[in-house]
């Protein structure tokens, strides 16, 4: 009769045994992937924070600028969308035009009826005060 007990003794020692290291595996994987996700939520949120922080505004670029019959600049251009960015149309790095200039303004086509070529002309590019010339194009 001893020999019995023995040997359910042993038995049960082994599957505590056994439990004891599968809980110990589930906690170590528990904690590892709320670690993980945690890291992920806070790389999100310092992501966002640096871009909302930068004031720095990124230039447009011109691809084209000519003279239209009507002596109007007339710029083909590719705008850099950012909330808050206004932009301004620069003729000799001098004389902004008041022209109303929005991303969806493409091509933008001055009021200024002097339109010159081999002037140069370019777009600045404003955000949070601070402000950026895009690329300079020779009108043609």
């Amino acid at each position: 009769m001893n020999k019995i007990n023995n040997k359910g003794q042993g038995a049960l020692e082994y599957l505590l045994l056994i439990g004891g290291a599968v809980l110990i595996a589930v906690i170590v994987i528990a904690l590892l992937v709320g670690l993980g996700s945690q890291n992920a939520d806070d790389a999100r949120q310092k992501n966002k924070e640096a871009t909302e922080a930068s004031n720095m505004p990124i230039p447009s670029l011109i691809i084209s600028a000519i003279c239209d019959p009507a002596k109007h600049y007339v710029i083909n251009w590719t705008p850099v969308h950012k909330e808050g960015n206004t932009y301004t149309l620069i003729i000799d790095y001098d004389k902004e035009d008041k022209v109303g200039i929005t991303t969806t303004t493409n091509p933008i086509i001055s009021f200024d009826t002097n339109c010159i070529k081999d002037k140069s002309v370019a777009i600045k590019t404003t955000n949070n005060g601070i402000s950026v010339l895009s690329n300079t194009v020779t009108v043609e």
